[in-house]
């Protein structure tokens, strides 16, 4: 889907975020108190003007950052690494939209009695958390989604392997992509929806 427009054309986004993210109601209710959702990226990020420039910033959405980056060591970056920037921020994504939710599963503020005086470390925090307790975070995925999450191991599959916090271990776009598409028999260009 729209998050695999740039992968398929050998671009990066780099930029998904909380400002080119939408996650917006998408028609028919699918049950009591739940609405199906609608994924929209909206612009093509900075990949293409990278790919021209070679300059690019870290966004502002810390919340769909990756560890490599909110750890604050110094990321030489090569186009498969931002490519596993994007994976990471697809992962966010992902599970935004199957577990019904409007905010990254790993949103955080900093919070001063912690000594957090910053977002990104509030979130590198909450990161931490939520992937050394990854059953949990699924479950609460599963719950949002109305148990579509553990009725679908492959759903599972995409989130765990694009959630790795390794980038040399975690799942690429355009994998996650096929997998879905082999699962749910639907080729390219024809939308996967829940």
């Amino acid at each position: 889907g729209a998050v695999a427009f740039l992968p398929r054309r050998s671009l990066p986004h780099v930029g998904i975020d909380g400002a080119s993210v939408r996650v917006a109601s998408g028609g028919d209710a699918l049950g009591p108190g739940r609405e199906r959702l609608r994924l929209q990226i909206i612009g093509l990020g900075a990949g293409p003007v990278l790919q021209q420039t070679g300059a690019w910033q870290v966004p502002d959405g810390w919340a769909y950052a990756p560890p490599e980056i909110l750890g604050g060591a110094v990321v030489q970056s090569n186009l498969r690494a931002l490519f596993a920037m994007d994976a990471w921020s697809a992962g966010v994504v992902a599970a935004m939209v199957v577990g019904s939710r409007r905010t990254s599963p790993f949103a955080a503020r900093a919070e001063w009695t912690r000594l957090e005086f910053s977002e990104r470390r509030a979130v590198a925090r909450r990161v931490a958390e939520r992937l050394g307790d990854m059953p949990r975070l699924l479950t609460e995925l599963n719950e949002g989604s109305g148990g579509f999450v553990f009725r679908n191991g492959w759903a599972v599959q995409i989130l765990l392997g694009l959630l790795k916090p390794d980038p040399q271990e975690r799942m690429s776009v355009a994998r996650a992509l096929a997998q879905l598409e082999e699962a749910t028999g639907k080729g390219k260009g024809e939308g996967a929806g829940r």
